[in-house]
């Protein structure tokens, strides 16, 4: 019989998002992450109604034609045919199968086997927001759980970051963090340790990617996806004016033929276009601070704001922020890994970051 010797122990971080689903190895350099999404098609034979809800999607009842990226581009390549699903909205688990065929996936390029989770007493930790509540944590627990872990348990994502950024959560200072994802932002206040207050704020990446669809199809009469205005963000989006000027060549379809065409964008005007989709942001955050407690709101103005998720790198949001809003903005280079840095150096402090164990299932269905 083989031992567990050499491989026994360790700990997986898990982040979940709606744009991104993050693993993590602590002691490994580079986290595992792919979108929560699985494309498929109808069993040949079976009635087709258009998609089934997101809950009944599972590998055993329809044809998996990929995971993550694939899943889209599939989707994209064949639509109508190949019907896409994400496993997460609005910060809950909507597609628990999906989930966790992304999850295994994860696994699987991590090199972590079931026999190292069930028998090699890993640990796996889920990272959730303070808006997340316990229906949403038990989906989540249940999935680790079903793929074998035996020790789950969940952690506050924005502590981690704080952690992560090198702050002192445990003083009596008052630190605040926002984390700006992709279908939902949450902007939170911590002090010595513990969550003061907390405010989800309805607004998300997806919020500008929507406004670039639409920009673009009345400005330049050029219909692009949803992954054509990710690309537009990612490749010359910024919420202040930078040093150097930036053009994108785009391609998509005629608003009146259908037939492919191409359009030349400039930063200046894709830059209005991403400050005014901010503004329902810019009012939230406004409102959030005006609940932080006096005796609190002068660290927050002296110190700032810390800016995490994948949002947070976003070119000049900082700046705009600032200006907008009359606080303090830090958006670190690496904005949206400080929630896993921080956690792989804050397990063993209890104060730092707050465990939710969860005792070991005695035998978990598969």
């Amino acid at each position: 019989m083989l031992g567990l010797k050499g491989f026994a122990g360790g700990e997986v971080v898990i982040m979940p998002g709606a744009a991104r689903l993050v693993l993590h190895v602590v002691g490994r350099n580079a986290p595992f992450g792919m979108p929560p999404l699985l494309a498929y098609t109808l069993p040949r034979g079976a009635r087709e109604n258009g998609p089934l809800p997101v809950g009944m999607v599972s590998p055993e009842r329809v044809h998996v034609v990929g995971l993550g990226e694939q899943a889209l581009r599939a989707a994209e390549e064949e639509p109508g045919k190949v019907h896409l699903v994400n496993a997460i909205h609005q910060g809950r688990c909507v597609g628990p199968h999906v989930l966790e065929a992304v999850l295994r996936a994860l696994l699987k390029q991590a090199g972590i086997g079931r026999l190292r989770r069930t028998f090699g007493g890993m640990v796996c930790r889920w990272l959730l927001t303070p808006d997340q509540d316990e229906g949403a944590w038990q989906t989540f627990r249940h999935t680790a759980l079903n793929l074998g872990f035996r020790q789950v348990h969940r952690a506050d994502m924005l502590t981690a970051a704080l952690a992560g950024a090198g702050l002192d959560i445990r003083n009596t200072r008052g630190s605040m963090v926002l984390k700006l994802g992709s279908e939902r932002s949450v902007m939170a206040l911590y002090t010595m340790g513990e969550n003061v207050t907390w405010m989800s704020l309805p607004f998300g990446g997806r919020d500008l990617d929507a406004a670039l669809v639409d920009f673009v199809a009345r400005r330049h009469k050029l219909r692009i996806s949803t992954t054509g205005a990710q690309e537009i963000k990612h490749r010359m989006g910024s919420l202040y004016p930078q040093p150097k000027p930036n053009n994108l060549r785009v391609n998509g379809l005629d608003g009146m033929t259908g037939v492919e065409k191409k359009a030349t964008l400039d930063d200046n005007e894709i830059r209005d276009v991403l400050t005014d989709a901010c503004e329902p942001l810019v009012m939230a955050i406004q409102e959030g601070f005006h609940k932080v407690p006096p005796e609190l709101a002068a660290d927050i103005a002296r110190d700032g704001v810390l800016l995490t998720g994948g949002g947070a790198n976003m070119l000049g949001i900082a700046e705009f922020l600032g200006e907008r809003t009359g606080l303090f903005f830090v958006a670190p280079s690496r904005a949206g890994d400080l929630a896993l840095e921080g956690a792989s150096g804050t397990w063993a402090e209890p104060a730092a970051v707050e465990h939710h164990p969860v005792e070991p299932a005695a035998e978990t269905p598969q």
